[in-house]
């Protein structure tokens, strides 16, 4: 009998258990905030706009979030891949919303909200396998934090 696939439920509810992300409810979010399944990646969009002189804050950030998880109680993505054995890679995406008015037919102004990724992490299954999880807490705070960050993930961008 082959293995039930992972539903997108089921996967928030580990994300929220495992990197406490996201603090509010779902329909309190901006719209494309949120997790996105794709086969056997998760990608996590955070709305988080990045300033030039926040960058290397932004991306500490991002790599801290990703492999240590948000809130104190969490406790990483290398729980996150314990538990969901499906998934292959994690990426945490954080976003500006971008925002245009168009008028419509009734002379009514329309506001669209579009999201303009602005860092992006992503750590496969194989990369996660080979941190120490207890050196994780010191290696990603402090000056240089970003750089070393970098290392420890597959892909790191920040714009």
């Amino acid at each position: 009998m082959p293995a039930r696939a992972v539903t997108s439920a089921e996967v928030a509810a580990a994300i929220d258990r495992h990197l406490g992300l996201y603090l509010a409810l779902p329909h309190r979010r901006e719209k494309a905030e949120g997790v996105r399944v794709n086969g056997d990646r998760v990608e996590l969009w955070f709305l988080r706009p990045v300033r030039r002189d926040d960058r290397d804050e932004a991306g500490c950030d991002a790599v801290r979030w990703l492999l240590r998880g948000r809130l104190a109680r969490a406790d990483g993505v290398i729980a996150l891949f314990s538990e969901l054995s499906d998934v292959k890679e994690v990426a945490l995406v954080f976003y500006a919303a971008e925002t245009r008015v168009e008028p419509d037919a009734n002379g009514r102004y329309i506001q669209h909200r579009d999201a303009s990724p602005q860092a992006r992490v992503a750590i496969s299954r194989e990369k996660a396998a080979m941190l120490d999880p207890r050196g994780l807490a010191q290696a990603l705070q402090g000056p240089g934090c970003a750089e070393r960050g970098r290392e420890m993930v597959d892909v790191f961008w920040v714009k």
